[in-house]
């Protein structure tokens, strides 16, 4: 029961907050913190008390059987690879209500988006039911529309959210294809009937395999599938930009992991070249676009792509170091994505700019900011004793074994990042201050700095002691490559 009770808490706190008058909004924040942190608790006590990672096996499981000839069933399960994942989604969810103490427009409505989207994200992490997966990971689609269209701040927030729309919609026709094909031919659709049923019509398994992996694809997203992220984390608010930088990103990964992998491996291998190629050329073209950005939040969106194609080519690697750097990596980015754009949501909230022509000299009188920028910076280049160095080096490994030269292509590229990501930060922190805005610069709130030095203290924390999380998922990932 368990299970069910982290992923109904979220939809019955939303329900809640709907039915409380407006004047009562301090409770409604409060309480939204509340439910927020009790479920990011409650995660601790089970890392604490119910996981081990010497198990490959289901930590928790439960299966609710509908009194049905349809054999659809309400499974949800637990193990060490959903578990990291469910860590960063309730460890992120408090930092987004956080935020929200400061003044939000339509504030009941933000509040039940941002409900509704940890519902859905919990329940696609936990769920074990390919129908129910697709609900959950398509049911994201609709909050964050809203979040982008009604509480963004660009003109043109409005084509950003149809762009995701469309995509994700167009992903989610051929999912669901994919999930009928699946019924019809195994009267069920739990993800273990994959992972035991053995194909005797190669088309049947292709079919499958492309029409879920395309939906993937897309979420990620893999170039050439990108062109949605960048205006979408433009226009979207802060918490818009945090929560799908990381975390609706990682359900592409996370879906790769849990249901092609192990029963899709000859699919897999065949289509490798392919997936090396447009990763490759998304890691390039992304590392060049984000040298030329101006709008801080654009170049953030760049990297974030660029280190979303380079996790595709390890996961799609079938090997241990592959599949665990690009979980590391997953989480990692996840981390220092949110520190990068909640610093420059707090940027933003002063200047109502984020054009990074208009800035400069910033060390001088926002030293505090300047320093969170700065470490940030260093974790988005993978720096040492930073998470995002574990996955990478894990991510090499996993690479160099598949293809000598494609590990080196891809390290020889990566380069890019560092001169951009240091580009920014000298022009943005230590060049001339601009006059113009030097009576606005204020440093950061006691708020705002008790948010971003949660995710710095994390991001240093997982980078000195990442076996906390690679022996979770270990196992599972192992049994993985065995089926």
């Amino acid at each position: 029961m368990i299970l069910n009770f982290i992923v109904f808490v979220p939809i019955m706190a939303s329900v809640v907050t709907l039915l409380l008058p407006m004047r009562y909004f301090k409770l409604i924040r409060s309480l939204s913190l509340f439910v927020a942190i009790a479920l990011f608790i409650l995660s601790l006590l089970l890392w604490v008390f119910v996981i081990d990672s010497t198990s490959s096996k289901f930590q928790l499981f439960f299966c609710y059987f509908f009194r049905t000839s349809l054999n659809i069933n309400w499974t949800l399960a637990l193990d060490g690879l959903a578990f990291p994942f469910i860590l960063l989604t309730t460890f992120i969810f408090p930092l987004c209500f956080l935020s929200v103490w400061k003044k939000v427009k339509k504030l009941k409505a933000f509040i039940v988006c941002l409900f509704i989207l940890e519902f859905t994200i919990l329940g696609a992490f936990l769920t074990y039911d390919l129908l129910f997966f697709f609900f959950f990971f398509e049911g994201t689609l609709f909050p964050m529309f809203f979040l982008i269209g009604v509480w963004g701040s660009g003109f043109n927030r409005l084509l950003a959210s149809y762009y995701f729309f469309f995509y994700t919609a167009v992903g989610s026709i051929a999912f669901f294809f994919s999930v009928t094909l699946v019924y019809l031919n195994m009267g069920g659709t739990s993800i273990s009937l994959l992972n035991f049923f053995k194909f005797h019509n190669e088309f049947l398994e292709f079919s499958i395999f492309f029409g879920i992996l395309l939906s993937f694809l897309v979420k990620l997203p893999m170039f050439p599938f990108h062109v949605w992220l960048p205006e979408a984390h433009v226009q979207a608010p802060t918490e818009g930009s945090v929560i799908l930088a990381s975390l609706l990103l990682k359900l592409g990964g996370y879906g790769i992991i849990r249901i092609l992998l192990g029963p899709f491996k000859n699919c897999v291998e065949f289509i490798f070249p392919v997936i090396a190629v447009c990763c490759s050329c998304g890691v390039v073209y992304c590392a060049m676009s984000a040298f030329v950005q101006i709008d801080l939040k654009k170049l953030i969106a760049y990297a974030s792509i660029s280190h979303m194609n380079f996790i595709l080519i390890g996961l799609f690697s079938l090997n241990i170091f592959g599949i665990q750097g690009g979980i590391f990596m997953m989480l990692g980015h996840g981390l220092v994505s949110s520190l990068l754009f909640f610093l420059v949501g707090f940027f933003y909230d002063r200047h109502r700019s984020r054009n990074m022509l208009y800035f400069g000299g910033i060390a001088y009188p926002m030293p505090l900011f300047s320093s969170f920028f700065f470490m940030g910076s260093l974790a988005n280049i993978s720096f040492p004793l930073t998470c995002n160095f574990v996955g990478e080096f894990l991510l090499c490994l996993g690479i160099m074994e598949k293809s000598m030269f494609l590990c080196v292509f891809l390290l020889f590229f990566s380069t890019i990042g560092v001169g951009y990501t240091f580009f920014l930060f000298n022009g943005f922190i230590f060049s001339n201050i601009k006059q113009n805005y030097i009576v606005r610069y204020k440093d950061l709130t006691r708020l705002e700095f008790n948010t971003v030095c949660l995710l710095t203290v994390s991001i240093m924390w997982f980078g000195v002691f990442p076996s906390k999380i690679l022996f979770l998922s270990e196992l599972v990932v192992r049994q993985t490559l065995l089926i």
